[in-house]
């Protein structure tokens, strides 16, 4: 039979095998059991760790360390590249007065993305951040003409498409990139000093082996994400009525509607 020490199963002694040998099997076995911890404690730092710094720089590098400290957090939130969240935590010692904010990234956003795309998506949540601490965050999680200023003036364009020509206000709002902006030149920076993300969202595996049956789509343009059979055409609405609101009169009677 094996010999167990804790949880650890050693495998059984052979003919004239020494006590020091059995010391080094425990001490080896010991070992490997924690490599895997320190394995899993540090790719949790390591990525947590990655995107803390890039808060810092950036709170640094646009927002003249004007930002408080944030919770960051991965979270799956359909159709949704990150968000912010005012006073989402609380001490757990009963200290209910300094709360803390939280800005959340979404990780199936940043399958094909680049870092610094993904760090974009950070900033824009650090720009809500900016305008809760000035106290000039406007209701319903709606971009406004503040936050679009503030975007413009780091290097980001407020886009409901993500392209040219898009809407700077409403309440889906995504944004592109300014070429030679602060924002990109910022992240030239960053990138420079040898950061980066190493995780992303992984194909969800079917209960038979195969891919789930959902299929998740992605407009190219404003990143907004629909889910459905892998045989499903799909067409942005929103990037189509921006761009060509003629067109999308003539697809109004084939559009599809959520059945409940």
């Amino acid at each position: 039979m094996p010999l167990e020490i804790g949880n650890r199963s050693l495998a059984p002694l052979q003919g004239n095998t020494s006590s020091v040998e059995v010391a080094r099997n425990v001490r080896s076995t010991e070992q490997a059991s924690q490599d895997r911890t320190s394995y899993a404690r540090s790719i949790t730092q390591i990525e947590y760790g990655g995107l803390d710094a890039a808060f810092v720089f950036m709170n640094d590098e646009l927002f003249r360390a004007e930002l408080p400290a944030v919770l960051l957090t991965l979270q799956r939130k359909t159709g949704s590249g990150g968000y912010f969240g005012a006073n989402r935590f609380s001490w757990r010692n009963g200290n209910d007065i300094d709360r803390k904010h939280e800005i959340a990234l979404n990780p199936d956003g940043f399958v094909g993305r680049s870092d610094e795309w993904i760090v974009s998506v950070l900033v824009h949540e650090q720009c809500h951040l900016l305008q809760f601490v000035r106290g000039e965050a406007p209701k319903r999680h709606y971009h406004n003409k503040g936050f679009a200023s503030i975007m413009l003036g780091i290097g980001l364009m407020p886009s409901n498409t993500g392209a040219v020509g898009g809407k700077t206000t409403g309440i889906h709002m995504s944004h592109y990139i300014l070429p030679d902006g602060p924002f990109a030149k910022a992240f030239a920076k960053l990138a420079a000093s040898g950061w980066k993300l190493n995780l992303q969202s992984a194909p969800i595996i079917g209960r038979e082996g195969g891919r789930t049956s959902k299929t998740k789509f992605s407009c190219p343009q404003c990143g907004l994400n629909v889910w459905g059979k892998p045989d499903t055409h799909v067409i942005c609405g929103v990037c189509l009525q921006s761009g060509a609101p003629d067109s999308a009169a003539l697809l109004e009677p084939l559009r599809l509607r959520a059945v409940r």
